[in-house]
């Protein structure tokens, strides 16, 4: 049977000058679908703007309406913008958080308010299991909450369960290509630079990708002169910008790839070998292919996912030191975790679904 889902994927147009879209947003909603399949996802809506009449209609007609997850769990969580408990009222099928995560810094994780409260303890009346992706997800929700300890379940985030991390394959060792994020936002020359330093010195001979999964500025012209190589040097590093960053790196000898389709960019993914940088769902997704990948701090996403899953969060100015890490520590814990995706999948679509 089918199921509508919220995503954060989708940016609506009048958002787009400040909203930039996430590609790892839609590999995590990439990856929801797959799990439900051979259900059918019938409507895909924006959980960044409010819902219109005729889309709860829509959304009335399937059988579920999934929230996908991405950072979405904080003090003021609602289903869509501007909305409140009177939402549920009007949308007649069960609300189910899938993947769901903490917001990335203790100031939105704080006290719920009343009405997140409310919102968070009438969905769950109507479902049996919810889905979190990190033990501080669950924890946080527990502890204001704790009424939902049965029901919310620490599953992990979906993008890690691919067939050749659950299946067993050998974490291979090749270093041909070695693809770098990169995370553009506040203090991010010294996190970003230096990695982009590391690959550059240690793998020479390697072809060398630094992929954008959002893009915060246009992108530069690749034409970098001497005297503006000279004038970044001497910049401050909190106003540097992420078009000298993209320099940088091609000064390092990267290439610049800008995924812009969540298939094209896996598919790309899969034909690389290492991955070193911040971006998440990126790491996830390489873990997903038992390819080696070595993440570094942003916020407390990556400080959950690394309590659940048992890799390092790397310091950047010291990623020798993780090189010869034991990534089967990831694959047992994962197997675990599964277990619990396992059991919520096979409740969403044997008990709502069907």
């Amino acid at each position: 049977m089918s199921y509508s889902i919220l995503s954060p994927f989708l940016v609506p147009e009048a958002l787009q000058h400040g909203k930039k879209i996430n590609i790892g947003d839609g590999f995590i909603l990439k990856a929801i679908r797959g799990l439900l399949l051979p259900e059918h996802c019938e409507f895909t809506f924006s959980s960044r703007e409010p819902l219109s009449d005729k889309q709860i209609e829509q959304i009335n007609a399937t059988k579920a309406l999934i929230l996908a997850g991405a950072n979405q769990l904080s003090r003021s969580f609602t289903i869509t913008p501007q909305s409140d408990h009177r939402l549920l009222e009007r949308i007649k099928v069960p609300v189910i958080p899938f993947g769901i995560g903490i917001a990335g810094y203790q100031k939105q994780q704080t006290q719920l308010l009343p009405e997140t409260h409310r919102i968070l303890s009438e969905m769950h009346q109507r479902i049996r299991y919810s889905s979190w992706r990190c033990p501080l997800s669950t924890e946080y929700l527990l502890a204001e909450i704790p009424a939902l300890k049965d029901q919310a379940l620490m599953t992990g985030c979906p993008v890690i369960y691919g067939d050749r991390l659950i299946n067993g394959e050998p974490f291979a060792d090749a270093k041909d290509t070695v693809v770098v994020t990169v995370t553009e936002r506040e203090d991010f020359w010294q996190r970003e630079s230096m990695t982009i330093d590391f690959v550059a010195h240690h793998f020479p001979k390697a072809k060398k990708i630094l992929s954008l999964h959002q893009v915060f500025s246009p992108k530069s012209s690749g034409n970098i002169s001497l005297k503006r190589r000279i004038k970044n040097f001497f910049k401050p590093e909190t106003t540097r910008t992420p078009e000298e960053l993209h320099d940088h790196a091609r000064s390092r000898g990267f290439e610049i790839y800008v995924p812009n389709d969540v298939d094209r960019c896996q598919a790309f993914y899969k034909k690389c070998d290492l991955h070193i940088g911040s971006r998440l769902h990126a790491h996830l997704f390489f873990l997903s292919q038992a390819k080696k990948t070595f993440l570094t701090y942003v916020d407390d996403r990556m400080t959950g996912m690394a309590q659940a899953h048992g890799f390092p969060i790397c310091n950047p100015a010291d990623f020798t030191s993780y090189m010869s890490f034991d990534f089967e520590t990831v694959r047992k814990k994962s197997l675990v975790h599964y277990q619990a995706m396992d059991r919520f999948v096979s409740y969403v679509k044997t008990e709502v679904l069907r």
